[in-house]
C-alpha cells in the first residue's frame, strides 16, 4: 500500500467514524409530568392540553378532566388558561 492510499484510508474511517457518532446523537426528549387537567367539559380539557402540546392519556368523564403528559413548560401555560385547573397526577393507594 502507498502512503497516499493509507492515508485516504484513515481519513475514510475518521469520517465515517464522525457520520456514525452525529447520526446516532439524538438529544434526549424533554422530561415530562403526569398532570390532570379539568375543564368546563371533558372536550375542552382534551382541547387545551393538545393546544400546548400535551399528550392526554386517559379521559376522565365524570370529572371534566384528563390525564395527561406535559412538559413543565406545557403546565405552566396551562396553570395561566382561564377555566383550567391542573393538579399533579399522583399514585394512590389504600392502606
Amino acid at each position: 500500500m502507498t502512503a497516499a492510499f493509507k492515508s485516504s484510508f484513515a481519513c475514510g474511517i475518521g469520517v465515517l467514524s464522525l457520520l456514525f457518532l452525529a447520526a446516532s446523537f439524538q438529544p434526549a426528549p424533554p422530561e415530562t409530568v403526569s398532570v390532570i387537567v379539568q375543564a368546563e367539559s371533558l372536550e375542552a380539557a382534551i382541547a387545551v392540553v393538545r393546544a400546548a402540546g400535551g399528550t392526554v392519556s386517559r379521559e376522565l368523564g365524570i370529572i371534566r378532566s384528563v390525564s395527561a403528559e406535559v412538559t413543565p413548560a406545557q403546565r405552566a401555560q396551562l396553570e395561566k388558561m382561564d377555566g383550567v385547573k391542573v393538579h399533579a397526577n399522583r399514585k394512590l393507594s389504600v392502606t
